[in-house]
């Protein structure tokens, strides 16, 4: 029994040097690596210009993109529109209404269609967004629906200002306000109640253009006491905040730091893409990534201590090495185990860590045996995955389920042998496959 656990030993000290070596190669760098570089582009790939527009509106007060009259004053910014639709109209208009505004941005738009080097230029832009601001003095009225026998003020419910599809002026607005009837004013018990309303009636016509909104002019579903007026005005371009830049905003979003890194010399930015830079930069973006991507599968092999070890070797080998050690260790195990119940003699005790029964030799040996080459053979599939083929994956996989599985099992009986060596427990032999069979089942 001691020459088996002694085999066994060195079967775990096999396993010492593959979990070692997989390390070694896990940290080897690749000979060309575009992996940071790829990274960066699918950033840059990835960036929501929508996004970029929704933050540059946040340095803009909606109340900016109202028409303001000095009798008013900007305490009372929201009675501006009821003001300017009154000036249009032959009655007084009254209210409050919700607002739905968005104003028109003027940007360094991403260079979609440019070179690397645009794309460089682009990313380290400060230049600030700039926006439309309305020019009320050239707004134009017309009504979508007219109300009928208006006698009374009408209400403001909710005011539209987004830009306009009729491009009457460039880069103009449209704006739309739905009015009704004051239900106190006009003596009715309408459906307009506000307190009976779940959903809006103008929610829906929200979603139609202008355009639309005219051609189906007649066909909305508005009681009397319910109308629309819209409208559109020309715009001025004017700066936003200067920090309203694309960098800035890069830097508010943290994308910046994925992008950048710092060295003695200074902030580099795009650094992967910078140090293949001869190659990338006069191509696009998506042409840039393709190439990078197809570099990647290229150059499989990594620089080991000077060594070039090829990657499918990395990725197929350290799986099945460890299956290999795993069923010779288990081998191994189970034949002392059986001659342990057997023989009944345990004889001289093995110097091996494996059958100690210290907790740091329980933890070690099963961590050495399932964890480590689990963990590292994954590590190592996940590294290559891209730049090896599939059939090298699927063959990698079932070694490592196969490692798994076997370790599990080698485990278990080392388990099964350290107790009774810890016990000295004697096994009678006439009831020797009773006894083996409680062995089996032990930890």
């Amino acid at each position: 029994m001691s020459d088996m656990l002694k085999s066994a030993r060195n079967w775990h000290k096999f396993g010492f040097v593959v979990s070692a070596t997989a390390f070694l190669l896990l940290l080897a760098p690749f000979k060309v690596d575009y992996s940071q570089a790829l990274k960066e582009a699918h950033i840059l790939s990835s960036l929501n210009m929508d996004e970029y527009q929704k933050w540059a509106r946040g340095f803009i007060g909606q109340n900016i993109l109202l028409p303001q009259y000095p009798e008013i004053g900007w305490a009372e910014w929201e009675k501006d529109i009821a003001h300017f639709l009154s000036l249009h109209l032959d009655f007084p208009v009254t209210g409050s209404p919700n607002w739905d505004i968005t104003s028109i941005i003027a940007y360094e738009h991403a260079p979609t269609n440019g070179v690397m080097a645009d794309w460089y230029s682009w990313v380290n832009s400060s230049k600030p967004a700039s926006y439309y601001n309305p020019d009320w003095s050239t707004a134009r009225l017309s009504a979508s629906r007219d109300a009928v026998g208006i006698t009374k003020p009408p209400v403001v419910r909710h005011f539209l200002l987004r830009a306009s599809e009729w491009h009457r002026f460039d880069k103009e607005y449209s704006f739309r306000a739905y009015v009704e009837m004051d239900e106190e004013h006009f003596g009715g018990t309408s459906s307009t109640s506000a307190s009976k309303i779940t959903t809006p009636w103008w929610k829906p016509l929200d979603e139609l253009t202008s355009r639309d909104l005219f051609e189906k002019h007649g066909q909305t579903a508005l009681d009397p006491n319910k109308f629309i007026v819209e409208g559109d005005a020309g715009s001025a371009l004017k700066p936003i905040d200067a920090k309203s830049g694309i960098r800035q905003w890069l830097e508010s979003t943290g994308t910046w730091s994925k992008l950048t890194e710092s060295s003695d010399a200074g902030e580099v930015v795009l650094p992967g893409m910078r140090k293949n830079w001869s190659e990338l930069h006069d191509r696009s973006l998506g042409d840039a990534i393709a190439f990078m991507e197809q570099k990647q599968k290229d150059i499989q092999d990594v620089s080991l201590l000077g060594l070039t070890v090829p990657g499918q070797l990395c990725v197929i080998a350290i799986p099945l090495s460890y299956l290999v050690f795993h069923l010779f260790l288990l081998l191994d195990v189970r034949a002392a185990q059986r001659c342990l119940v057997q023989q009944q003699w345990l004889g001289e005790p093995v110097a091996w860590l494996g059958v100690y029964d210290d907790l740091a030799s329980v933890v070690v040996t099963g961590c050495s045996l399932v964890i480590l080459p689990v963990a590292l053979s994954i590590a190592l599939l996940l590294r290559y995955s891209q730049r090896v083929p599939s059939y090298s994956i699927k063959i990698a996989i079932v070694g490592c389920g196969g490692a798994l599985i076997v370790g599990i099992f080698a485990v278990h009986s080392i388990g099964t042998i350290r107790k009774r060596i810890k016990f000295g427990q004697m096994v009678n032999p006439k009831t020797n496959d009773e006894d083996e069979d409680a062995a089996d089942s032990s930890i």
